[in-house]
């Protein structure tokens, strides 16, 4: 099932933060660990932190600390995601943007580089696999 919900991507800074937020965007956090952000602590097991669209520790330390390459990092990354029910994911989204009266979301992940970024990924997974009517853009 497609759903119009309109979904961006984006890296988690100050600024890309408020200005989803001046664009009536809901932020969405699909990093594992928000808590220790001065940035995004306040919304840490809310509602908007989806951490199960987040690589697992293991993964995500492997790609920092260069033990493996993106490739491998983006393999293993989408076989962790195949075991998430992305159409309930996705319906909670535009659950969530309905009830917040959004007029999108953006999920908001690590990487300056949206070409080596998780987000990508999911961005093109959702879009790919038809639960999206709207391809995703970077904010």
């Amino acid at each position: 099932m497609r759903t119009g919900i309109k979904v961006y991507t984006s890296y988690i800074t100050e600024h890309n933060l408020a200005k989803a937020i001046e664009n009536n965007l809901l932020p969405v956090f699909i990093l594992r660990c928000i808590g220790k952000s001065e940035l995004t602590y306040k919304w840490a097991g809310s509602s908007l932190h989806f951490k199960h669209l987040a690589p697992s520790q293991e993964l995500f330390w492997d790609l920092r600390d260069g033990k493996i390459d993106f490739i491998t990092f983006s393999k293993l990354f989408l076989i962790e995601l195949s075991k998430v029910n992305l159409q309930d994911t996705v319906e909670r989204l535009d659950y969530l943007s309905g009830l917040c009266n959004a007029s999108g979301v953006v999920l908001f992940g690590a990487g300056e580089n949206p070409e080596e970024s998780h987000r990508t990924l999911i961005s093109d997974v959702l879009w790919r696999g038809g639960y999206l009517s709207e391809k995703p853009e970077e904010l």
